[in-house]
């Protein structure tokens, strides 16, 4: 990290009503009783200004900080947590420039300078270690074409991918176990295998908008499915013209694409204009990292085999 970094990792995060979503989770929700969903913002907007931001202001520093300074699996479970209500829907109305959190921005920037500074979190935005396929979600599924962009995510998997995720955090085996998104579920096996093949330095680590940006300089494509763009509007507001990552090109280029913590937090779920179309990061799994045209077969005979 360089001296220039930290006012740029602190603008993306307080920028991004994502990170923000978060600040207020972490910040209001006691660790006790932490049960898998976000703190709702309407609960807490609510009075005068003067009101809302004396209120903002006490949690920042009485629980939002003392939290990123604890448990690092609290911590994420609490982007979890927003990522699931992103995902599903929830706050995607409230998911827009204008909502009534983003005019409070500047009360959560010792949030967003923590996590800019504090080695603690420089994996956050430089990407995890260990790579860890886990055994609920092998990273595979029913498409059988990359190119199929009918579906509302457009995180990338198919027959020949295979997704993971750094860990251990705390007790959990990896972020999976606390970070999931749409198509995983919290539930179930939580057994992990360490990813076999090597990572080559030929892949894009999304960290912010300009490396998603790159990553579509590679291969992109409207979308035409009428219900894509109708589930992308309801999640992002209306826009005439989306794109997203033609995967069937990207991958001629790169091995793997991840998106770190910092990432989803800075670049999910909003809007990103390139060459005049919109973009967005939807459906992606924090901190996962999709690795293509690999063999997943010894990870889904594993996943597959009884364990009990």
């Amino acid at each position: 990290m360089t001296h220039e970094d930290v006012p740029r990792r602190e603008e993306e995060l307080l920028g991004s009503l994502p990170a923000l979503f978060f600040f207020l989770s972490l910040s209001f929700m006691p660790r006790e009783h932490l049960d898998g969903s976000a703190v709702q913002p309407e609960s807490i907007l609510q009075g005068n200004d003067k009101e809302i931001l004396f209120r903002l202001e006490q949690a920042v520093h009485e629980t939002g900080l003392a939290a990123l300074r604890g448990s690092m699996e609290h911590v994420i479970a609490h982007v979890g947590s927003v990522a699931s209500d992103l995902s599903w829907g929830w706050l995607a109305p409230l998911n827009r420039p204008e909502y009534t959190l983003f005019q409070y921005r500047e009360v959560f920037r010792p949030l967003a300078r923590h996590i800019a500074t504090d080695p603690a979190y420089d994996w956050w935005w430089e990407g995890g270690g260990g790579q860890w396929v886990t055994a609920k979600d092998t990273g595979s599924s029913d498409w059988s074409k990359l190119n199929d962009r009918q579906h509302w995510s457009n995180q990338p998997r198919y027959a020949h991918s295979i997704q993971t995720t750094p860990g251990p955090i705390g007790s959990a085996a990896s972020t999976l176990a606390v970070c999931v998104d749409n198509d995983t579920m919290p539930q179930g096996d939580h057994r992990v295998m360490q990813f076999q093949g090597p990572m080559s330095d030929n892949g894009v680590r999304i960290r912010g908008v300009d490396d998603w940006k790159h990553l579509l300089s590679l291969g992109s494509a409207r979308i035409t499915s009428t219900q894509t763009r109708k589930d992308w509007d309801a999640f992002l507001g209306r826009h005439p013209r989306w794109v997203t990552p033609a995967w069937e090109n990207i991958v001629e280029h790169v091995s793997w694409v991840e998106l770190t913590l910092a990432g989803f937090l800075t670049t999910a779920y909003r809007p990103i204009t390139v060459d005049g179309e919109t973009t967005a990061i939807i459906g992606w799994n924090p901190g996962a990292t999709m690795h293509f045209n690999v063999d997943p077969t010894p990870y889904t005979s594993w996943a597959d085999t009884d364990h009990n």
